[in-house]
């Protein structure tokens, strides 16, 4: 039985002994020819050589993901940004435009202008303007207010000046004009303005 003892003591410590052996072998500070790690393979590593020219009549394009083009042009609460207008000009063509534009990107919140879409309905979304109709706010907003609020973003809503250019967002502007009750009616001057005439 003493032998028997003796023996499972030396299995046990040949065990443990080769266990750490091959621990320490396989460790980077041993640092043997297959222990390699990504700091020292073979690959290129990033800028590290030439890289290749772009081919003949390509030109380079911005990062699409962080989009460093789009720079908000005005506030649309400066006179300047509200008296923006249109560069492109209304036609069949723009509406067809800016309905299909505003299908993608504003039916979802604001659904036909009077009736609010599915992010915006009861318990989900508050906040969301109704544009058209007797509770729309677009009577009371220029088309460089309109606009810039599409392009730039507003308090809630989030801006898309990197998903349309700027005729995709005028042509928005022109189709929202075609809902009900959506013709911009400007205010009227203030009081002292008129008796000065």
């Amino acid at each position: 039985m003493l032998d028997l003892l003796k023996t499972l003591a030396q299995s046990r410590k040949v065990v443990l002994a080769t266990a750490l052996a091959a621990v320490g072998f396989t460790t980077a500070a041993i640092g043997l020819p297959w222990d390699v790690d990504m700091a020292d393979g073979q690959s290129k590593k990033g800028y590290s050589h030439v890289m290749a020219p772009l081919p003949e009549g390509v030109v380079a394009q911005p990062n699409v993901l962080t989009p460093t083009w789009y720079v908000p042009n005005a506030s649309r609460y400066t006179p300047e940004g509200q008296a923006l207008t249109s560069p492109i000009a209304i036609d069949e063509a723009s509406l067809a435009q800016g309905e299909e534009m505003y299908k993608i990107y504003c039916t979802p919140c604001h659904g036909d202008g009077e009736n609010l879409g599915p992010v915006a309905q009861p318990g989900r979304f508050p906040g969301v303007v109704k544009l058209s109709g007797k509770a729309g706010v677009l009577k009371q907003r220029s088309d460089g207010y309109v606009y810039l609020t599409i392009r730039n973003g507003g308090a809630i809503m989030p801006s898309y000046g990197w998903a349309m250019n700027d005729d995709e967002v005028w042509s928005i502007v022109h189709y929202v004009r075609t809902l009900p009750d959506s013709a911009y009616i400007p205010p009227a001057p203030p009081a002292d303005e008129e008796a000065s005439k």
